[in-house]
């Protein structure tokens, strides 16, 4: 088997660096097809994953204030705040993905992507590096190595702003050592811990800080390129995709591989389909590009199922481009929201496209670039608009009895039914009150919020 020096992928993303005037001022790549066995140019060769999530109601349309810590990275990440605090009766802390918890303008969850690096043979090693990415109308609110870091609408560790769409967060790490034998930090969180289980060269910053990686994630205002909506009566989703004209005109069509409806009940029994992919063809207007039954009949559902549908997602990672270990990797991470966690979820591999127009990426070096992030769209389902109608009816509960709970083990207090549906509504669950809030309003609803602490950030400013 050829060694991965000997292995590389097939498109070169070069940026024109000259033409970026502004730190955050990220141009678009421009891309050529090049075979380093054939140009005799030694390039670093660099695999980049992660995941792009949104939430999506029965039209299709983005529900927001979905960044909830449920996933938290280990203490030693940075982040464009470090400030904490806990609320009146709050359950939940106020920073969440390293931006306020429900900020109202979250509809995209950046979620792990992490870079690796594959030096060839012939590389002097350690290689100096700088290493640069923008994300379009979203801040990069954690990361890790220490980088310089962009992040409009932020004053102050208590100060968080709009996201506007015009707004382009960034993170620059100078002169990274590429090639160096450091270990990571002692850590034992698990979803740190897969993306280590990669062959790749080790990095160290230019303060000391070393992985196996580069680590980022963020929040942003952004809209996912593909819709999924309910027609009821059909008892069908609907996905329609919907790709800015202003750059698709100068590109090749658009692929979109694969894709996968999945549901996962609360025993871990999966169900999932796999849909056919499409092209779109450059200069369509947003368009259908197909249907797919919504429901699954109970006998689909099996623990079993799991594995074949890593085995079929792992597949299509590798055939992106990514080395076996890697598509491991990100399935390990996303072990337990990708495969465990109740709902109903559609995966599909995001357009390269789409991708470098959203978070372009450039390097100081030449480069073989990788980029294969995962979209994830969380779908509202008729089980979870019933839960919402049972927290609205009342009557809202007093959260003093999770205290009572805690401070006597022999409290025999049950659970009150509002509370029980709320934690029904699955990960998402205090966006989809809120949510609920401004759709159909209600006394109780409010009075549910406001007991719980699940109240939205407040903007200084709105937009």
């Amino acid at each position: 088997m050829p060694s991965r020096a000997c292995i590389y992928s097939s498109v070169v993303a070069i940026f024109a660096a000259a033409t970026c005037i502004a730190k955050t001022s990220f141009c678009q790549p421009a891309v050529s097809s090049v075979s380093s066995a054939n140009s005799g140019i030694e390039r670093l060769v660099v695999h980049e994953w992660g995941t792009f999530t949104s939430f999506q109601d029965e039209q299709g349309d983005a529900i927001a204030g979905i960044n909830g810590d449920d996933e938290p990275v280990p203490k030693f990440v940075h982040r464009i705040s470090d400030f904490l605090l806990l609320g009146p009766q709050a359950s939940i802390p106020v920073l969440s993905q390293g931006a306020p918890h429900c900020h109202p303008h979250v509809t995209m969850r950046l979620e792990t992507p992490v870079v690796y690096f594959h030096p060839s043979p012939g590389m002097n090693l350690p290689l100096t590096v700088d290493v640069e990415v923008g994300f379009h109308s979203g801040w990069l609110s954690e990361y890790y190595p220490d980088a310089e870091v962009e992040a409009p609408g932020v004053k102050g560790q208590m100060s968080f702003g709009p996201i506007r769409r015009e707004t382009v967060g960034s993170l620059r790490w100078k002169d990274v050592q590429v090639g160096t034998n450091t270990a990571g930090r002692e850590t034992n969180a698990a979803d740190w811990l897969a993306p280590r289980a990669v062959e790749a060269a080790g990095v160290t910053s230019a303060n000391g800080e070393s992985e196996r990686f580069l680590f980022y994630r963020g929040v942003g205002r952004v809209e996912s390129p593909l819709r999924v909506s309910r027609d009821v009566p059909e008892n069908s989703l609907t996905l329609s995709v919907d790709f800015p004209a202003a750059w698709q005109d100068r590109r090749p069509p658009i692929l979109v591989r694969k894709i996968w409806l999945v549901e996962v009940h609360d025993d871990k029994a999966c169900a999932f389909r796999v849909i056919p992919g499409f092209e779109v063809p450059n200069g369509v207007e947003p368009r259908v590009v197909g249907t797919v039954r919504d429901k699954f009949d109970d006998s689909e559902f099996h623990v079993d199922n799991v594995a074949k549908l890593r085995a079929s997602l792992r597949s299509v990672l590798i055939e992106d481009g990514l080395y076996a270990d890697e598509a491991d990797a990100l399935l390990n991470t996303w072990k337990l929201s990708y495969f465990e966690s109740p709902g109903l979820r559609l995966f599909y591999l995001v357009p390269r496209a789409w991708t470098d127009h959203v978070l372009p990426m450039r390097f100081s070096v030449e480069t073989e670039l990788v980029r294969t992030m995962v979209g994830r769209i969380e779908i509202v389902t008729p089980e979870q608009r019933q839960l919402l109608r049972q927290i609205s009816g009342g009557p809202a509960s007093d959260p003093e009895w999770r205290r009572n709970s805690l401070l006597s083990a022999a409290s025999s207090q049950a659970e009150p039914n509002d509370f029980r549906a709320y934690r029904q509504l699955g990960r998402f669950r205090n966006a989809l009150v809120l949510d609920e809030l401004k759709r159909r309003p209600s006394k109780e609803l409010q009075a549910f919020i406001r007991n719980y602490g699940l109240e939205s950030y407040r903007l200084e400013t709105s937009e």
